[in-house]
């Protein structure tokens, strides 16, 4: 007939390893659902940023193309104004006007139309200056803003970059926390149960060790 105090053993050492496989298998997958987590969660931050950097893409190039045409127009400089045919055109149509001005008041070969003629050529000449240079620069502040507008879409997508690093840098440092957290965990189950299995197999060696004593005792006293 089999002992029941070894019966009663085997059942507490066999119930605690059957507990104590099924809390490990709940750690292990826990483990596990924090990795999967972890890279979705970074799947999910990599695809936004891939998103913010396609939808920036466009910009980014018009900033490089007003970045070529600024650099084009400022080495090659805004040229010589007098050569441009609407220039010479307007001039001469006004030297024309001074020419008939003159004629129909008698004064055609008079000093009065030759100091008209220059002063209108000077100030025809400065205002027409003004005018081309701002038309010059007009077109590098238009390269400008191109060139601003790639500048700030690609330091958007370079904070972009920088923030989903750090999103799943951090999502990845928090999975694995929590891996080494259920990997402590079982850790320690299986320490528990071997702590008890010591105590449980301590206790019924005393008690089974003290019994056989009393029981040589007993029949020595017999015996003599």
């Amino acid at each position: 007939m089999p002992n029941p105090a070894v019966a009663l053993v085997g059942g507490s050492i066999g119930g605690g390893l059957i507990s104590g496989h099924m809390q490990s298998r709940a750690q292990d997958k826990a483990a596990k659902s924090y990795g999967k987590s972890a890279n979705a969660q970074t799947q999910a931050i990599m695809e936004m940023y891939y998103q913010t950097r396609e939808d920036l893409e466009p910009y980014m190039k018009m900033g490089g193309k007003g970045l070529q045409d600024y650099y084009n127009l400022l080495t090659r400089g805004p040229g010589e104004f007098e050569k441009d045919p609407g220039y010479q055109f307007r001039l001469e149509e006004g030297e024309k006007a001074i020419d008939r001005s003159a004629a129909a008041r008698g004064q055609f070969f008079s000093g009065k139309r030759g100091k008209a003629l220059t002063e209108y050529a000077q100030d025809y000449a400065s205002n027409e200056y003004d005018k081309f240079m701002g038309r010059y620069y007009k077109k590098l502040d238009a390269y400008g803003n191109l060139m601003n507008v790639g500048q700030s879409s690609a330091a958007r997508v370079g904070a972009a970059g920088q923030t989903a690093v750090g999103q799943s840098a951090n999502v990845q440092m928090g999975a694995a926390g929590g891996r080494a957290s259920s990997y402590l965990s079982k850790g320690d189950i299986w320490g528990n149960f071997a702590t008890n299995t010591a105590g449980t197999l301590g206790d019924y060696a005393q008690r089974y060790g003290a019994g056989y004593g009393r029981e040589a005792s007993h029949t020595q006293t017999l015996g003599s």
